[in-house]
């Protein structure tokens, strides 16, 4: 039953897609480009509007939220002029950015159960675990890859910054507590490694690069 929904979500999608790009050539797109300057902002509202509705008929079929705000976004590029989709991105990382990303952070907090924690030792020694395992993750891919690119140290900094976890993993484990596939303590550990991962890599990968360049000058 689920691959069903799954598949007529995707021709839903494929044909929003393609009448999007249809719509793009009659008058609607001078009412994009008319209103992006202005204090309507009629772009950006369409494509708030457009994840929201996409976002809540992929909850509404079982599937997950992010999936249908992925195809709102191809939606929406179907359907803007090509010349708009800068400033339309640049606008959309200011909302982004400056109100929804931190609303998700503090949702974020409020998922992190310590009492849950408390009670659990295994819950706490799996902390470090799973903060190596999301370093080691990262760490050996950049080793490889840049080995011939970046010095030791610029790997290390890079693999540091991009072992940072906090957004896939709070998203996944969410997803597994409510399917019940993940006890709650489990999840817990994570998004508290996570969360580590977020405050301390990115610290050790500049102290990294500053001993760096205090060693070079």
């Amino acid at each position: 039953m689920q691959s069903v929904v799954l598949v007529t979500f995707a021709i839903t999608a494929l044909g929003a897609i393609l009448l999007a790009g249809r719509i793009r050539h009659l008058r609607l797109p001078p009412v994009l480009r008319d209103t992006m300057a202005s204090a309507g902002q009629f772009p950006v509202r369409l494509a708030v509007f457009l994840a929201v509705s996409f976002a809540l008929a992929g909850q509404h079929l079982g599937l997950d939220l992010v999936l249908g705000a992925f195809v709102a976004g191809a939606v929406l590029r179907a359907l803007m002029p090509a010349d708009l989709h800068h400033d339309l991105m640049t606008r959309l990382s200011a909302v982004g950015y400056g109100f929804l990303i931190p609303i998700f952070f503090v949702t974020s907090g409020m998922k992190l159960d310590i009492a849950s924690m408390v009670h659990s030792p295994m819950a706490l020694a799996l902390v470090p675990v799973f903060v190596l395992m999301m370093l080691g993750a990262r760490w050996l891919p950049v080793l490889w890859l840049y080995r011939n690119i970046l010095s030791m140290r610029q790997r290390f900094a890079l693999a540091l910054h991009s072992g940072t976890q906090l957004p896939l993993v709070v998203e996944i484990a969410a997803i597994a507590v409510e399917r019940g596939e993940m006890p709650d303590w489990c999840s817990a550990s994570l998004v508290l490694a996570a969360v580590i991962t977020l405050m301390v890599f990115p610290a050790l990968a500049s102290i990294v690069i500053r001993d760096r360049a205090a060693g070079q000058s």
